[in-house]
């Protein structure tokens, strides 16, 4: 990823995912949510493996708060974005998107990694 300051966009990220068979979907699932709960895409090359995107603010992964010990703080994030994520047409998704079922393996991929506390 690398990050930029446009004059028609302000502070954007240019997102490389080339290989990644999720890309797709990805972009899928942003131009969905079209910048509500999510942050918006301005330009695509899926061809390429690009997409420049809104940069996120904070801009922190929400696995710094479980680090900090603000669990209670990030598990309430995470609830108000399922909220506003599942207002927006939830019936019309874009094709393409994969069932809650298939992104679990992230999940267990991040958990596996946390030490215990």
């Amino acid at each position: 990823m690398a990050q930029a300051i446009l004059a028609t966009h302000g502070t954007v990220i240019l997102k490389y995912a080339r290989g990644q068979s999720r890309l797709t979907a990805e972009i899928a699932t942003l131009r969905h949510y079209n910048g509500i709960g999510a942050v918006k895409v301005f330009e695509q090359a899926p061809e390429d493996g690009l997409y420049l995107m809104q940069t996120a603010t904070p801009g922190r992964q929400l696995a710094t708060l479980y680090h900090e010990g603000r669990d209670d703080e990030g598990s309430r994030i995470i609830a108000g974005l399922i909220k506003t994520l599942t207002r927006q047409q939830p019936n019309n998704l874009p094709e393409g998107i994969p069932p809650v079922e298939d992104l679990l393996v992230h999940f267990e991929r991040f958990f596996s990694k946390l030490p215990l506390k």
